[in-house]
């Protein structure tokens, strides 16, 4: 009865919590001890655990574990573009499935981030555009395939390294799991509490950097050489339509400018609310709005605090690569 009890006790809370925060440190960064797990990257992962206890009579634990893992792809949501046909956003599994009861989640280092961090590398226009280029894909719901401009195909390459630098750097996953844990405990539901804090962070990161300025001619120029007659010209995509999705993504944004009140509390909140809107999952309820404001008022000042020592681990990580 006693190591029955302790075994079913402690190998039950011990392995799930073990697994949770083992296997999924070992994967991607964990949130829950949940089997089905939401990453703070902008990834989702499925996770089938199967585990085999053998108990000898000296209490030896033996535990086998078979892990399957499923990555699945998702599109970027930004609420004050005009995102077009959104809902024909592809949700894709590497290798071309269909993923099991996948959930889309906005991800980003958002793409003003991008091209601050491509002006910090001396880049051009060219170069910025190509930074920004796959989010501006997952905005539009279209497949870019690359560009026949070899500036703009090294812009699309940083890209990628940056987001697998930014989304690994300790800061940054500090503030998604502090901002998390506080929402949590302010009744929000639990996904939406992670999509909110991991979201949040970057977009009031984009504050920050709007704030700046610093990368401002640059943003702009590259959507002005990304024009139909320009570099837009040069770019590949998969979809028949996506040349005129993109171009009105484009000139929808070069409208907008570079506002630095798109990282304000009160907007972001907002512009999470819209982006969140249309996912069942992860959709900010009537009720959990103020707790959302509340944290995004209380958030804005960390990220703003701790921005230079993030940015600092991304370049870090960046010249390391």
């Amino acid at each position: 009865t006693g190591l029955g009890t302790g075994l079913g006790t402690g190998l039950g809370t011990g392995l799930g919590t073990g697994l949770g925060t083992g296997l999924g440190t070992g994967l991607v960064r964990p949130i829950s001890p949940r089997t089905r797990t939401r990453t703070w990257t902008w990834t989702y992962v499925d996770v089938d655990v199967d585990v085999d206890v053998d108990v000898d009579v000296d209490v030896d634990v033996d535990v086998d574990v078979d892990v399957d893992v499923d990555v699945v792809d998702v599109v970027d949501v930004v609420h004050d573009v005009d995102v077009v046909d959104a809902d024909d956003a592809p949700r894709r599994v590497r290798g071309g499935a269909t993923g099991r009861g996948a959930t889309q989640l906005p991800r980003t280092m958002n793409f003003y981030g991008h091209c601050w961090l491509a002006r910090r590398e001396g880049a051009a226009e060219a170069f910025a555009l190509g930074s920004m280029l796959p989010d501006f894909a997952g905005m539009t719901g279209a497949r870019l395939d690359g560009a026949e401009d070899r500036d703009v195909e090294a812009g699309i390459a940083h890209h990628h390294a940056v987001d697998a630098v930014f989304h690994a750097a300790p800061t940054f996953v500090a503030l998604c799991v502090e901002s998390g844990a506080r929402l949590d405990a302010a009744g929000v539901g639990w996904g939406t509490a992670r999509a909110v804090a991991h979201v949040g962070v970057e977009l009031l990161l984009d504050g920050f950097l709007l704030r700046d300025g610093s990368a401002d001619a640059l943003y702009l120029g590259a959507l002005d050489a990304a024009a139909p007659r320009a570099l837009g010209a040069r770019l590949r995509w998969r979809k028949e339509d996506a040349p005129e999705r993109f171009e009105r993504l484009r000139s929808r944004l070069r409208s907008l400018g570079a506002d630095p009140s798109h990282g304000s509390p009160e907007v972001v909140a907002e512009r999470l609310d819209r982006a969140l809107s249309s996912r069942p999952r992860l959709a900010i309820t009537a009720a959990a709005r103020p707790a959302v404001l509340s944290e995004m008022t209380r958030l804005h000042p960390e990220v703003h605090a701790r921005a230079p020592g993030l940015l600092a681990e991304v370049e870090r990580g960046l010249s390391s690569r």
